[in-house]
């Protein structure tokens, strides 16, 4: 988990998952990571948890760090996208994310 912020409160539950879905929200965290939520097509809501449901608005956090920044751009609300990456317990947060994103791809 090479440049995650605060690694001990991940568990990793899959390595590599892939999804899609329509990218709800935006925004630049304070650690530098942007954070996209979005709205998962059907076939992929196996990757969200209770606290995704109650917390999340049933979205699926991505997390983008800094380090990827580079190469991976930041998908504008709205659009449809794909993403690869480890699919992980965020025991601050309550809910499953993927972090880092490893690719995302407008559809």
């Amino acid at each position: 988990m090479e440049g995650v912020s605060n690694p001990l409160r991940l568990r990793v539950i899959s390595d590599c998952e892939v999804g899609s879905g329509i990218v709800k929200s935006v925004n630049l965290q304070d650690d530098g990571d942007w954070r996209i939520d979005v709205s998962l097509s059907p076939p992929y809501g196996k990757l969200l948890d209770a606290g995704n449901v109650n917390r999340q608005n049933g979205w699926l956090v991505l997390e983008l760090i800094p380090r990827d920044q580079a190469t991976i751009s930041v998908p504008l609300v709205g659009k449809q996208i794909s993403f690869v990456g480890p699919l992980v317990y965020d025991s601050e947060n309550y809910w499953n994310a993927i972090y880092p994103v490893r690719s995302i791809q407008g559809d």
